[in-house]
């Protein structure tokens, strides 16, 4: 019997109660029980706490809670921001482009089968040469410029179905720069220094011929060849060349090498289009680079016409009583290219096609559609010349004699008349880098069903097709960002409000600020806490929607 009692030494051994504790009974100390990581630490001040309801689990095995996600806030702001993610990321593309579908502008005569092309002027893919920031802005510059001209170049080919697509230069924004720095003087033999960019950065300098195979490989993904289109991407602008006496010839020798010739005549449509070199053209001093352009010029105006020497000065009436370049009337949807513009007797409708407009004085205006000013101003500078001299625009309208100049380079549209009924319009850039809100496409619609050459009938039409606004785009994204902070921040201030009215309390045990249980607001938790939590669910729940939604288109 005495065996069951404890004997005096184990007594002595055995702690005896805290007098000054309510408890007769206190557990083992907690010190093994881990302490939260910093995942768990940062989650439970997000109000993300994976401990909580029926996923409760123990801090040892703690597990993330999807279910936390899902409350009334973001119930609501989830909806709003997929469908804002949808339209600015895929409908407002199809949107736009649809709005230019060729049946609600052509109106043509009943029966009539027209030749449908694209014109694409300036989408001078960004680089290390178009601005001087780098690292994550410039890659985000890079990515959201081609994803744009990707998107309309696709949906234009699977909505609008042009027969032909047709650059108008300007391809690359620095592919005159990524070269050899020297050339050969014609006159003396010499390897002479080719000017720089003043402005040029120091990194971009060093970039040579790898640079500019890269950025031809990305241009033959951005804009890629659906089957069965015809798509020409050899006239070049001064960002892909130089202008003048700054083209280098080791420069053009590479671009008509992967792009083809920089002049060149082809018939679509019943009408005969000139493609011309006019960056080159206007070089004065090197052989090897006005030497192409001016005999392909000489030789169009090789044709004996009579009509063709007479004065043409802009703004003064051309004589068009026979075109001084024949062309031949093409059956149904026959195509054909060809250097020799000597091959027929038959006179078709004649567009040029060169990157820099023709001159104009500095207040012709340029039309509703532009969006800088009222006109294109008259300026050169670096590597650049917003229009050509009027002794080449002379030459240019006497030799050819078109009915229609297209033109680029000065990234905003212009629509002008020239003496003669000669029309040019100036197509905007398809790029929304380039100091454009809304870019646009040029859509041309040809009909010649006679072997005329058009002078008496509208043979062309055309339509600039606005393209979604960027910049509008994300602009919407930080309204909606705003947006959701005001909803969140009310959605936290009313739950808060509600609280301390109803007065609602917890209990917490003893801890450091005391022995006993003592009642605590919960308010006291912080509502930037709240917010903060609140604003993160919406961060995870949109990220990946977006990640998803630009990936897919």
């Amino acid at each position: 019997m005495s065996g069951l009692l404890p004997t005096s030494a184990a007594r002595a051994r055995s702690p005896s109660p805290s007098l000054t504790s309510p408890h007769l009974y206190r557990p083992k100390s907690t010190s093994r029980i881990p302490a939260p990581t910093p995942l768990l630490q940062l989650l439970s001040f997000l109000g993300l706490n994976p401990n909580a309801g029926r996923f409760h689990r123990l801090r040892t095995h703690s597990s993330f809670s999807f279910r936390s996600l899902i409350t009334p806030v973001t119930l609501i702001l989830l909806p709003l921001w997929l469908l804002l993610i949808l339209h600015t990321e895929h409908w407002t593309y199809t949107s736009h482009l649809r709005a230019c579908d060729w049946d609600k502008w052509e109106k043509w005569p009943a029966g009539a089968t027209p030749h449908r092309l694209a014109l694409v002027a300036d989408p001078q893919l960004v680089d290390i040469h178009t601005y001087s920031r780098r690292g994550p802005a410039l890659w985000a510059t890079i990515f959201y410029t081609d994803l744009y001209l990707r998107r309309n170049w696709d949906v234009l080919h699977s909505d609008l179905l042009p027969l032909e697509t047709v650059f108008l230069g300007d391809l690359f924004d620095g592919g005159r720069e990524w070269g050899v720095a020297t050339h050969k003087d014609t006159h003396s033999h010499d390897e002479v220094p080719i000017p720089q960019d003043p402005k040029g950065e120091k990194d971009w300098k060093s970039y040579g011929n790898s640079y500019w195979f890269n950025e031809y490989a990305r241009f033959l993904n951005v804009f890629s060849s659906p089957a069965g289109i015809r798509s020409y991407r050899s006239l070049p602008g001064n960002h892909d060349l130089g202008f003048g006496t700054g083209v280098k010839r080791s420069v053009r020798e590479r671009f008509e090498a992967y792009l083809g010739d920089t002049n060149r005549v082809w018939r679509s449509g019943n009408h005969t289009f000139v493609a011309i070199d006019t960056v080159s053209l206007s070089n004065e001093n090197d052989a090897a680079v006005f030497g192409p352009s001016k005999e392909f010029l000489e030789s169009l105006s090789a044709t004996d016409n009579p009509d063709a020497g007479g004065s043409a000065l802009l703004n003064i009436n051309t004589p068009a009583a026979k075109r001084p370049f024949p062309h031949t009337l093409q059956k149904g949807a026959s195509h054909s290219t060809s250097t020799d513009p000597a091959i027929s007797t038959k006179q078709l409708p004649t567009i040029l096609l060169t990157h820099v407009p023709l001159y104009r004085s500095a207040s012709t205006p340029c039309g509703p559609l532009r969006e800088r000013g009222t006109s294109i101003p008259i300026w050169k500078g670096y590597q650049y010349q917003n229009v050509l001299s009027p002794e080449l625009s002379q030459k240019l309208l006497t030799t050819i004699d078109p009915r229609y100049v297209f033109s680029g380079d000065d990234h905003d549209a212009c629509e002008v008349t020239h003496s003669g009924m000669v029309k040019e319009v100036t197509v905007k850039s398809a790029s929304w880098a380039m100091g454009v809100r809304r870019p646009a496409i040029y859509l041309v619609s040809l009909w010649n069903p006679d072997s005329g050459d058009g002078k008496d009938q509208v043979t062309l039409k055309g339509k600039m097709c606005l393209l979604p606004d960027m910049i509008g785009g994300l602009l919407g994204y930080v309204w909606m960002l705003v947006f959701s902070v005001v909803v969140v921040a009310g959605y936290v201030g009313h739950g808060e409000l509600r609280r301390k009215r109803k007065g609602k309390a917890r209990m917490i045990l003893p801890g450091e600020g005391g022995k006993y249980a003592k009642k605590k607001r919960i308010g006291e938790q912080g509502a930037l806490r709240k917010w903060v939590g609140e604003m993160a669910k919406v961060v995870v729940l949109v990220a990946p929607l977006y990640v998803v939604i630009v990936w897919w288109w």
